[in-house]
């Protein structure tokens, strides 16, 4: 999860080689709206985890 150049939260998942296979169609407001998406992510992909990203 990371914050987009607009503030906006968002996602993406990453393959165990670390190459992105999806991404959150749109960025969320609040942090928790963000984090109830990768929650369903979750249950379909079981086994992701989650990492937050720091922008420099």
């Amino acid at each position: 999860m990371y914050r987009d150049s607009k503030g906006k939260y968002r996602w993406r998942l990453r393959a165990a080689n670390n190459e992105v296979i999806a991404t959150s169609s749109g960025g969320y407001h609040n942090k928790s709206d963000c984090e109830k998406s990768i929650e369903l992510i979750r249950t379909l992909s079981p086994g992701a985890t989650l990492q937050m990203e720091q922008k420099d």
